[in-house]
């Protein structure tokens, strides 16, 4: 061992921490399209970190791709992958009493793709409005949207099942809950 080598140990250890720092607030939740509840995927994070005095600086969400099972009219159970798309950033603020409110959210769901024997891309509902608003406390931001509305997707996408997929998904009965990791703890009275 050289003299060298605590050092590059410290250097490695400082470049691995400003790189977790770069991917994001851990982010934790369900969502329910058409009162239909799902888990938030696995992998979904808020950028940038929180700022202090209780203001989490402008970011987004991101959401990996994940897969459902739906019930689709005349085709029965079939999967369908999507991503949801936050298309805009926000900020959120925690008051003293620990009252968080996020700024608007702009979003799109997305299609990727289902086990249909059809073509059903491109296929995008949006743009979704989302206003979130909870607590922040040490151990994390907490925050609902307890309904929002989708938009039907436009009649030239989503191929031969689109009046099925907007009767599936363009509904007002939706819901997201998250949870954001990390010290969001309320600024000093």
């Amino acid at each position: 061992m050289t003299n060298r080598t605590p050092h590059r140990a410290t250097l490695v250890a400082a470049l691995l921490a400003s790189t977790a720092a770069w991917a994001g607030l851990p982010v934790a939740g369900t969502i329910a399209i058409n009162g239909a509840v799902r888990d938030l995927p696995a992998g979904a994070v808020f950028t940038p970190s929180p700022a202090s005095g209780g203001t989490v600086r402008r970011g987004a969400f991101a959401f990996p791709d994940t897969t459902m099972r739906v019930t689709v009219a005349g085709y029965g159970d079939v999967d369908i992958t999507y991503r949801l798309v936050q298309t805009n950033t926000s900020m959120a603020e925690v008051a003293p009493d620990g009252v968080a409110a996020m700024t608007r959210i702009f979003a799109r769901l997305e299609l990727l793709g289902t086990t249909l024997p059809l073509t059903v891309t491109p296929c995008a509902f949006g743009p979704i409005a989302i206003d979130l608003a909870g607590q922040g406390s040490v151990s994390g931001l907490d925050l609902e949207a307890a309904s929002f509305a989708i938009p039907p997707a436009a009649p030239d996408q989503c191929g031969a099942v689109g009046a099925r997929l907007n009767a599936l998904v363009a509904t007002a009965n939706n819901r997201l809950r998250v949870h954001v990791a990390g010290d969001f703890s309320p600024p000093a009275k």
